[in-house]
Formats: C-alpha cells, sequence, structure tokens
C-alpha cells in the first residue's frame, strides 16, 4: 500500500482524549519513579517519538477503560436514577421521537448516544460544537483515571521511601483526593452541558428536518414533494 505524509494525521480528539491523558499518565509514572531521569531528559529525536507514540498507545488503553468503566457506572442505581432525572423533560421528548423509528429496541442508555449521532449527519457547525463538548468531557473523564493510576503510585512510593515522616504520605493523599474531587467535578459538569447540548440541536434539527423522514432516505425535495396535495384532473 501507498501512503503520503497527509495519510497520517492526529484530530483535535486524538490529542485531547488519548494523546494527552496518555503523556500525562507516562510523565507521571517516570516522574515518580525515575524523577532524575526525567530532570535531566535530553529530548533527541528517537525519544520524542517513542513518547508520543507510547503516549497514544497508553492513552488509547486509558480511553477504552475510562469508557468501560463510565457504562458500567451508568448502569448502577445510582446511575440509572441520574439518567432519569437529567433534564428529564428533554430526554422524554427526544426519547418519544426516536421510538417512532427504534420502538422498544431504544434504551434510556442509547438516547443520548443515537441524538448526539444525528446531530453529527444533520448539521457540520452543531455538529463541530458537539464533538467539542463530547472532546472535552472525554478528556476530564479520562484524567480522572490517570489521577487515580498517578496518585496510587505516588502514594506507594511515598509511602516507601518516608515511613518516618508520615505528614508526607498524608500530604501526597490530601493532594491526590482534592485533584480527584476537582476533575470529577469538572467531568460531570461538562458531561451534562453535553447532554443538553445534544438534545437541543436534535429537538431544533428535529423541528427542521424531521428524524423519520431523514431514516427513511428521502432528501427534502421528495418530502416537500409527497407532502403537497395531489392536483386533480389534468
Amino acid at each position: 500500500m501507498d501512503f503520503e505524509p497527509g495519510d497520517v494525521f492526529l484530530t483535535v480528539t486524538d490529542v485531547f482524549v488519548l494523546l494527552l491523558p496518555g503523556g500525562i499518565l507516562v510523565a507521571g509514572a517516570a516522574w515518580i519513579f525515575w524523577p532524575d531521569q526525567v530532570a535531566n531528559f535530553s529530548g533527541s529525536a528517537t525519544a520524542w517519538t517513542l513518547l508520543l507514540v507510547g503516549s497514544y498507545v497508553v492513552g488509547t488503553l486509558v480511553s477504552g477503560l475510562s469508557s468501560i468503566v463510565e457504562d458500567w457506572l451508568s448502569h448502577r442505581p445510582g446511575g440509572e436514577k441520574q439518567i432519569d432525572n437529567e433534564f428529564s423533560e428533554l430526554r422524554a421528548n427526544v426519547t418519544s421521537t426516536l421510538k417512532t423509528v427504534f420502538s422498544e429496541s431504544l434504551t434510556k442508555h442509547d438516547v443520548r448516544r443515537v441524538a448526539g449521532l444525528f446531530v453529527q449527519m444533520r448539521s457540520g457547525a452543531l455538529s463541530t460544537t458537539l464533538g467539542r463538548r463530547d472532546a472535552d468531557r472525554r478528556f476530564f473523564r479520562n484524567l480522572i483515571l490517570v489521577a487515580a493510576i498517578d496518585g496510587t503510585l505516588a502514594i506507594a512510593q511515598t509511602t516507601a521511601v518516608s515511613l518516618h515522616a508520615p505528614w508526607r504520605i498524608v500530604a501526597t493523599a490530601i493532594v491526590v483526593i482534592v485533584a480527584m474531587a476537582l476533575l470529577v467535578l469538572t467531568y460531570t459538569k461538562l458531561d451534562r452541558k453535553y447532554t443538553r447540548d445534544a438534545f437541543d440541536y436534535f429537538l431544533v434539527l428535529n423541528h427542521l428536518d424531521p428524524f423519520v423522514h431523514g431514516v427513511k432516505g428521502t432528501d427534502p425535495q421528495q418530502r416537500r414533494a409527497t407532502s403537497e396535495p395531489t392536483a386533480k384532473g389534468s
């Protein structure tokens, strides 16, 4: 196969959702266990290439694991309750529209995802905006897992080297807990904003271009033609 330079590129989503979280995890772990080597990092082309590739691979694993955890939590009693209470009126309107096509196969866990896909298919501008919202929330979702891993490693390393200085262990634990709390709060806020925007955009676009007609594959001209009354006589 022939590849050109333009065939290989990173999107904004790749950078923020995969590369940055992976890089933070790798850099954080390296700083915890090998601070001297990190401080004297030479920065050769080979080293940077390995760091970028490693960060991307690690970030992909982090994102996949974060997604699994997110889905698992959404199916727990607390997650189910949050879905039921979050923008309940908007969700009910979107769900009633989607069920005209998907019938009973649509679960409440699918509503936001399907609404987001509809927006991406129908509007370039709104799709870009919604895509950024999704990238923001996924970035902080992945950072929560990164902070949990790096924080655990930091506490373990501090405990191993500072058994006679318990205040350092306590201070490290406090920093990790505060950082985790801030990340969770930020993620929760961004996740709610993404949900609200996905539902709002869906309802607006559905009003302008009904979802059912779009699924059936008819274009706007065909819909106008079929909606006009048939002329009587010739």
